[in-house]
């Protein structure tokens, strides 16, 4: 870090969490007090799920900490949703989604400005060696098309240029969570803190179930994509049925009466619904493809205590300049 706070971009900090526990506002004030140190210019975006409480009350709780905005959203929005509208919500150039937990202990200005200055998203890892072979995990991967890495915390940045790509696609969910194995911008990994213990999310078995349908429903365009290919080969075996119907017909080899009529009956049908379902799973893909994923509105309150020119005292006209430019064109005329 050079001397003083940075100030060539704005930070933004998306904390979510499933509930607000008691001393949450006493637990994050480390966190405030780092990056005020660190940056000139940032906000924190707390995103809590399951309570249902005014903006005034929110206000009291919240009213001593600076730079911070609360949503308080549906609880039945499910905690890899809460992340994707943390994100939307947040307006730095460089983003960080977390944990109340992991930001305590995370070097967070490291973590912003290595994103700023590679321009590329950034994730705390664990020891690798967590990612030993797991044959659910392993299948998902190669299923979905994700990196589903046990390693990878729940702490990542994003400069804005790649958050607004994520945000925009219908996956943005997993896409913030995890990294495609194809994915345009691959993603940096530093390690983390080892001389803490870091946190290990335990999730919810209906969590757990969901990330899991969610990560199957994903790889619907690839299925699909492989579908249409099965029905091509179908459909392709149908004809070369028939021709042989025809054929065997022609040649003079006894058949039974009917056989060349079920025969083609039977090759034409396959044929049909082959192509059919073909080009529905076609379809299909294409309109996965032009998805804009629209997020539902689930935000309940909000409240905001963001004031970046509290302290800001400079105006933008030099008024010593001004009066002397003035004089001398008086002495002109």
């Amino acid at each position: 870090m050079s001397n003083g706070p940075r100030k060539d971009y704005l930070l933004s900090l998306v904390l979510v969490e499933t509930s607000l526990p008691d001393g949450f506002g006493h637990d994050l004030k480390p966190v405030l007090s780092n990056l005020a140190q660190s940056f000139q210019y940032w906000e924190i975006v707390i995103v809590i799920s399951g309570i249902q409480v005014s903006s005034q009350e929110l206000g009291e709780h919240f009213a001593n900490l600076p730079n911070v905005r609360v949503l308080c959203v549906w609880d039945r929005a499910g905690y890899y949703r809460l992340r994707t509208l943390g994100a939307s919500e947040a307006i730095g150039d460089v983003v960080i989604i977390s944990t109340l937990e992991e930001a305590r202990i995370s070097d967070l200005p490291g973590l912003a400005d290595q994103s700023r200055n590679t321009g590329e998203p950034v994730v705390v890892g664990r020891p690798k060696s967590l990612d030993a072979f797991s044959p659910m995990r392993t299948s998902l991967s190669s299923l979905t098309g994700y990196k589903l890495l046990k390693s990878d915390t729940h702490t990542a940045a994003f400069p804005r240029h790649d958050l607004n790509r994520i945000l925009e696609m219908p996956t943005a969910d997993l896409d913030l969570r995890f990294e495609r194995q194809d994915a345009m911008t691959p993603r940096r990994r530093i390690s983390a803190n080892r001389s803490v213990s870091w946190p290990v999310r335990k999730g919810h078995i209906l969590q757990r179930f969901a990330l899991i349908s969610d990560l199957i429903a994903s790889s619907a365009p690839r299925a699909l994509s492989a579908i249409s290919l099965l029905s091509a080969i179908v459909a392709v075996a149908s004809l070369l049925y028939c021709t042989y119907a025809i054929i065997v017909y022609f040649s003079g080899i006894e058949v039974q009466d009917g056989w060349l009529t079920i025969s083609l009956v039977l090759g034409l049908t396959s044929f049909f619904l082959s192509c059919a379902l073909g080009a529905l799973s076609l379809g299909l893909v294409a309109i996965l493809d032009r998805l804009s994923g629209g997020r539902q509105q689930v935000v309940l309150e909000e409240f905001s205590n963001t004031d970046f020119f509290r302290e800001t005292n400079d105006l933008n006209v030099d008024l010593g300049t001004a009066s002397v430019h003035k004089e001398a064109a008086e002495t002109i005329t």
